[in-house]
Order: structure tokens, then sequence, then C-alpha cells
């Protein structure tokens, strides 16, 4: 027998010999230690399950086909409404022009009346208000003539303070000035040469 085999069984025999021990000891129990015991006492009992109630829904549930409105385009419809044309005035007849408006509108406008003194210069006119000694009521009816728009200036003449409107080449419209004047103020006015500052 050789060498090699020798080995092999007695390496069977010793692993024999160790389960054999070891199945004893596990069969019989005396080898084996035992678990400690645990205390059953502080663990507490399982809670029971809870119980599932059913509540009543709070809101009504709404079913899910609901009709829902359809949407109306609002500038189709107001284009497919036809709006009426507000009420338009009733023309009143033109009121015909008579033959005396027609020759007062085609008259020309006469140009201003002017008159020449002897040296053939045009002559200017001022409408004098009134005259007073007392400047201060001169300068009072200067600011009342000029705050009716007219073109009012002072002079001083002989002593006097003179109040003038004026001056205009048209004599004309200075006579219908002075029935203004005289209707404004109460003022009895006359129609009188300018003369230029400092002339003689």
């Amino acid at each position: 027998m050789s060498e090699r085999n020798r080995y092999r069984i007695a390496g069977a025999f010793v692993l024999a010999l160790i389960l054999t021990a070891f199945g004893w000891a596990f069969w019989d129990g005396a080898g084996v230690p035992s678990l400690p015991v645990v205390a059953q006492a502080g663990i507490p009992p399982r809670p029971p399950a809870p119980v599932l109630q059913n509540y009543p829904p709070q809101q009504p549930v709404l079913p899910l086909q609901t009709e829902v409105a359809p949407v109306v385009n609002q500038a189709a419809q107001m284009q497919a409404t036809e709006v009426a044309p507000p009420p338009t005035a009733a023309a009143q007849p033109a009121k015909p022009i008579t033959k005396n408006e027609v020759k007062a509108a085609a008259k020309p406008v006469a140009p201003p009346e002017v008159q020449f003194d002897q040296q053939g210069v045009p002559a200017a006119w001022s409408l004098q208000l009134a005259s007073f000694k007392d400047e201060a009521n001169a300068k009072r009816l200067h600011q009342q003539v000029q705050g009716k728009g007219h073109k009012a200036y002072l002079i001083q003449e002989g002593g006097l303070h003179k109040v003038l409107i004026g001056p205009e080449l048209d004599k004309a419209r200075m006579e219908r000035l002075k029935a203004e004047i005289k209707t404004q103020f109460g003022l009895a006015a006359m129609v009188v040469r300018y003369q230029l500052p400092g002339a003689k």
C-alpha cells in the first residue's frame, strides 16, 4: 500500500470520529448550551386593529357627465346682429336769401373818408372827452376809458389836463364813437383836430 493511500484512510477515520462525537452531542443535548429564556412580562400586548367607518361626503359629488354651456363668440354675434342706425333729425328747409341780403354782401366796403389840409397832409381826428384842472381826476377817467378798450391818451394845455381818444383818419368813425362814449360814460365829447405834442 502506498503512502498516499495510508494518509487518505487515516484522514477518513479521523473525520468519522469527529462526526460521530458531534452527532452524539447534538442528539443528547448535553453538549449544546441552551439560550436564555426571555421574560414575556415586559412586552405590551398587541393593540387591536382600528375599525374603519364610512363617513358621508360633505359636498355632493357631481356626476362625471355634466352638461357644459357652449361658448358663444360675442364678436361674431355682434356682427350678425343688425344695429339700427340712430334716428336722424329732420332736415329743415334752408331759409331763402333775400335780394337785399345779396346786395349787402356784394356791396364793396367804402374806404374811410380822409380829409387833407392845405399842405396836402391827411388830417387826423381825436375825440376830446373832458378837461380837468386836477390831474388825478384826468388820470382816473383815462384808466376807465382804457378799461373799455379805447385808445385814450392825456395832454396838458393851458393849465388843463385833457382826456382824448384817437387819433383816427376817418372823421365819420369818430362821430359814431362820440355817441358810444355818451352811452358808456355820459360825457358830451367833441371831435377835434389831432395835433402832434408840442405843435402850435
